[in-house]
């Protein structure tokens, strides 16, 4: 498959040396869906060259694949290309390819950047677009928690709220980055909500006795740990959580006893082991 010269973004690409590669034996460039596979393959084997030719080729057929065209910007991102993956990006936005693949995708892209300020401009424009959906919202709010900007990571969750697309993951990765700033106080606000809404699942028990950990709060930690355990959900990243909530203040007794009963349980792992044990 040919490189073309850099006319639009989409579908050429910088001029180099051919190889022969995989891609080469395999049907024209019609055959989009098994070009999308050969450009996964080279993908996870970190052969962003071919890749990049791969999903080029798609898009001289059709400029506006959202597919490659999202799958494009992981790819020149992965590559440190990020010059590129932004021009295929801003290309896609004025062929009004706007998609949550794309828009998704060059998010993701500068949130493994650590380009928070781009991100946010991306996430203005998805919405803008309405192709922000909860996979975005999500983790926008992630990168917020990382950052340490809890307000600003609560005003994009209650815009998912306003927009209805908040699932239980985005109220879970809410709790969990109220518990991290230690406000535990709204961190159980979050969870009451999501228990109301969705039920109960296990990954928002983990962080709220995290969070009730962290705030010294053991007994809450105890009672929600109990809950946990009475309606099955007690897997190893609760009992994780609780065992780290008793190290935390000094209830080294109560940490081993827990990790015990989920030894007989068969659901120990490396990281619970570490955290009885630090």
């Amino acid at each position: 498959m040919k490189s073309l010269e850099r006319g639009s973004s989409l579908a050429s690409g910088t001029s180099r040396p051919r190889r022969s590669t995989l891609a080469d034996s395999k049907p024209p460039s019609t055959d989009a869906s098994r070009l999308m596979r050969i450009a996964k393959e080279f993908l996870r084997a970190k052969n962003y060259v071919d890749a990049e030719d791969s999903l080029r080729t798609i898009l001289e057929e059709n400029p506006r694949d959202k597919y490659a065209i999202s799958m494009l910007i992981k790819v020149l991102s992965r590559a440190g290309r990020m010059d590129d993956a932004e021009q295929v990006f801003y290309d896609a936005i004025d062929a009004a390819a706007t998609d949550r693949y794309i828009f998704g995708s060059m998010i993701d892209s500068f949130i493994r950047d650590s380009n928070v300020t781009k991100a946010m401009d991306a996430f203005e424009r998805a919405k803008e677009h309405g192709a922000a959906d909860p996979h975005i919202y999500n983790s926008v709010i992630c990168m917020l928690r990382k950052t340490g900007d809890v307000e600003a990571a609560r005003a994009v969750f209650d815009h998912a709220v306003e927009s209805g697309l908040a699932d239980d993951y985005i109220y879970t990765t809410m709790v969990d980055t109220y518990g991290k700033a230690g406000r535990a106080d709204l961190a159980e606000e979050i969870f009451n909500r999501s228990i109301d809404l969705f039920g109960p699942n296990r990954y928002v028990y983990t962080c709220m006795i995290g969070a009730y950990g962290r705030a010294g709060q053991i007994q809450k930690a105890i009672a929600l740990f109990a809950q946990a355990t009475e309606s099955e959900l007690a897997d190893k990243f609760v009992f994780t959580a609780m065992i780290t909530a008793y190290k935390k203040i000094g209830m080294s007794d109560e940490a081993k006893r827990l990790y015990e009963q989920a030894k007989s349980l068969g659901i120990t792992d490396s990281i619970m082991g570490h955290a009885v044990t630090s």
